[in-house]
């Protein structure tokens, strides 16, 4: 499934190393790569130009911010008027990256409280120089990121990552979740120092910190009393909702 990728910090040979991470993500040939590039940030997105077609980044109205999307919003074009009222400038028709990129630029990190949908977002302040990384609240679009000193690495498949750390350890623990228990625990991942991103964080990275926060959780009252069919109705809506 094609997605996004992102190298932050001290990263030499940045562009090759960002290249390789894209190519790696190409699942046919005729898959498209849009790249950013800064000193500090670089950015790239696989993608079928089907949904959101217009190339990446997207740039806020002084080019002081852009965005790279991957994925799909429902349900925004109230949002999108008001947004328009307050002076935000759009240039494309339904395209789901402007949109969140100009919510964000109103609510900050919160926007993302109010998408409806699947996506993986990266957002980065050209001026602050800080990277904003974001996914739905199931995690239907995976992120893995690895911490790595200086740098921070960030991709929807593990095999980018491994483009840059070819020579990445195996994760004993990992692997003993899986025989013990058929799958992995927490944020594991088969290889040691990379993680999944949870479903509905905020990861931040600036000045070399890196900062994961839960943006949104289950919640269920137990002493609410609903039948089995109720329950099941209630999940669905919610299933349709996200997808």
């Amino acid at each position: 499934m094609p997605g996004i990728c992102c190298l932050a910090g001290e990263v030499p040979d940045q562009d090759r190393r960002l290249q390789s991470m894209a190519e790696s993500m190409k699942h046919e040939d005729w898959h498209l790569v849009d790249r950013y590039r800064a000193s500090s940030c670089g950015i790239a997105r696989v993608h079928l130009r089907i949904f959101n077609p217009e190339p990446q980044p997207i740039f806020n109205e002084d080019r002081s911010r852009l965005i790279f999307f991957d994925g799909k919003i429902y349900d925004y074009e109230d949002e999108r008027k008001n947004l328009q009222r307050q002076g935000h400038i759009f240039n494309f028709t339904n395209n789901d990256a402007e949109f969140c990129l100009h919510l964000y630029e109103e609510l900050g990190k919160d926007f993302v409280k109010q998408l409806n949908g699947t996506f993986a977002i990266a957002i980065y302040d050209i001026k602050q120089q800080k990277l904003l990384v974001v996914n739905d609240r199931y995690g239907l679009r995976p992120l893995y990121y690895a911490v790595d000193g200086t740098r921070v690495l960030i991709a929807s498949e593990v095999k980018a990552m491994l483009q840059i750390e070819p020579k990445s350890k195996l994760n004993d623990e990992a692997i003993a979740d899986w025989f013990f228990f058929g799958k992995l625990l927490g944020n594991k991942t088969f290889f040691k120092n990379v993680n999944i991103l949870p479903p509905a964080s905020i990861l931040e990275y600036s000045d070399g910190k890196l900062h994961i926060e839960k943006y949104w959780d289950f919640e269920f009252d137990e002493t609410t009393n609903i039948s089995d069919d109720e329950l099941a109705e209630g999940l669905a809506s919610s299933f349709r909702k996200s997808v």
